[in-house]
């Protein structure tokens, strides 16, 4: 999977080279294919590029390229012909590139996968959005302000805690399986499975929706005001306590592994209710 961002330098001379890239696009084989890069056109350097990521890791500022954290990888070794000043010249393009991907506070990629997998922090009020998928795998907090989507799903499965007011909303799979607490104001969705399955503690005035699965298995008890729905099933196994006010839908089946009853004023809806075993 390449990673944001991604480009092939071109040799030019001895401390030059040409950075070819993509909008929106981190596909090596995509890059090298729009640009032409590797046919012979008669020139001796026609075999000299290397498919190269500029990736922000630990530590970066995603829109300070160039700053601590970001780290210029060879996707394959590193070729003989390269040099150092071929690394400053890359990675002063890259640097001119990455400020032109982004729109304001917005970095989209329409119709691709946006790889951030290795970032550990995002700015606040910044918009990061994935026509495809969005991979946030090492991100461990969201400040205030954020919105992340998805055409495909969204992983952040480092991700522990949430502000108030965050929206998040996949086309497909959202992945928040270390989330411990959503706060008030938070608005989930996922257009298939939503897991949440070490969430502990859920606020009032949260909305949680998946197409599919909607797991909350750890949760043991919800405030009222919440709204849950799955187009399929709803795991609530370990919920203890439900108030008067919630609202909890399931396609399909509903696991109420630690209760025997619905409290009155819950609104229930599922083909099949699992009850704690007598």
């Amino acid at each position: 999977m390449c990673h944001y961002r991604s480009g092939e330098p071109v040799f030019i001379d001895e401390t030059s080279i040409s950075l070819k890239t993509l909008p929106h696009n981190d596909c090596h084989n995509t890059i090298r294919e729009k640009h032409n890069i590797g046919e012979d056109d008669g020139s001796p350097f026609h075999s000299k590029h290397a498919p190269v990521e500029y990736v922000p890791g630990e530590g970066a500022d995603l829109r300070n390229p160039g700053g601590t954290g970001w780290e210029l990888i060879f996707d394959d070794k590193k070729p003989e012909w390269w040099t150092d000043a071929h690394t400053a010249d890359t990675i002063r393009q890259f640097c001119d590139v990455i400020r032109g991907d982004w729109n304001g506070d917005k970095l989209e990629y329409p119709g691709s996968n946006l790889n951030l997998r290795s970032l550990t922090a995002i700015p606040a009020g910044v918009t990061l959005s994935a026509g495809s998928s969005l991979y946030l795998s090492s991100l461990k907090t969201i400040p205030e302000g954020v919105t992340l989507s998805a055409g495909g799903y969204i992983d952040l499965y480092s991700l522990t805690t949430i502000p108030a007011g965050v929206t998040l909303s996949a086309g497909d799979y959202l992945y928040l399986s270390n989330l411990k607490t959503i706060p008030a104001g938070v608005t989930l969705s996922a257009g298939s499975n939503l897991y949440l399955y070490s969430l502990t503690i859920i606020s009032e005035g949260v909305t949680l929706s998946a197409g599919s699965d909607l797991n909350l298995s750890s949760l043991t008890a919800i405030p009222a005001g919440v709204t849950m729905s799955a187009g399929s099933n709803l795991n609530l196994r370990s919920l203890k306590t439900i108030p008067a006010g919630v609202t909890l839908s399931a396609g399909s089946d509903l696991y109420l592994h630690s209760l025997t009853t619905i409290p009155e004023g819950v609104t229930v809806k599922a083909k099949r209710i699992f009850f704690k075993q007598q």
